[in-house]
């Protein structure tokens, strides 16, 4: 048996063990700094530091984790910091008074990616199920004022814009409206959602679009400003 199939079999891969051999794995000469970052941004994240929540897979990322004590950041598997094209633009999560984050599976994360979560308001990732991977690549914004979810073995493109408000008050327009990702949902490069959109399962989304706060059934494709469904029953892959 090679030394690789062994570890896979005998090494529980949310083990210290498993996270220190990974991060050598990827990344020989910074290992050790940064298996000791992931630990303090577990204990800064869950004020826990074992089991560890945060795997770096190529190099240092700075990750700015500013979470009110009166918040909750629940990771049930792990959070991959991931540099896309050699970029190492800091990562910036806000959790404010009574908000949460809820991460179910793996996630991905890239450079400059800025999430905030305002009082009382909810984030909802349910991350990597059936697919190789669910994230957001780099520099996008998801910004939660009341609630929004992103389900299963969806992906994020780079310099998207997410939110669930418009963030002022506009007299006579309800300012809040929850936005929701479904399974499987591909998002193009600078996309921006706008709150109340809901997007069903197995959708694309077509580079620099306009989502407008409507819903869009299952298995579209969708592009334009305002966007539209431009072909039903798609199917993607990666």
């Amino acid at each position: 048996m090679h030394l690789k199939e062994y570890i896979k079999k005998k090494v529980h891969k949310n083990s210290l063990l498993w996270i220190f051999i990974i991060q050598t794995y990827r990344s020989p000469f910074f290992a050790l700094p940064l298996f000791i970052y992931s630990i303090w941004l577990t204990w800064i994240a869950t004020r826990k530091i074992f089991p560890i929540k945060f795997l770096f897979t190529q190099r240092y990322i700075p990750v700015k984790i500013n979470k009110h004590k009166r918040a909750n950041f629940l990771i049930k598997d792990k959070i991959i910091i991931e540099s896309w094209g050699a970029g190492n633009s800091p990562i910036s999560i806000t959790l404010s008074e009574h908000s949460n984050i809820n991460l179910t599976g793996e996630f991905t994360m890239g450079q400059g990616v800025i999430i905030h979560v305002a009082k009382n308001a909810t984030l909802d990732i349910k991350g990597k199920k059936n697919s190789t991977g669910s994230g957001v690549t780099c520099n996008s914004i998801l910004l939660v004022e009341n609630k929004m979810t992103i389900g299963f073995d969806s992906i994020i493109s780079w310099g998207c814009t997410i939110s669930d408000s418009n963030m002022h008050n506009i007299i006579g327009v309800n300012r809040l409206k929850e936005t929701h990702i479904g399974n499987n949902v591909w998002i193009g490069h600078d996309v921006s959602i706008l709150p109340g959109a809901k997007i069903n399962d197995g959708c694309i989304v077509g580079a620099k679009s306009l989502v407008s706060g409507k819903e869009y059934t299952a298995s579209s494709l969708i592009a334009g400003n305002p966007a539209k469904i431009i072909r039903d029953n798609v199917i993607w892959t990666r």
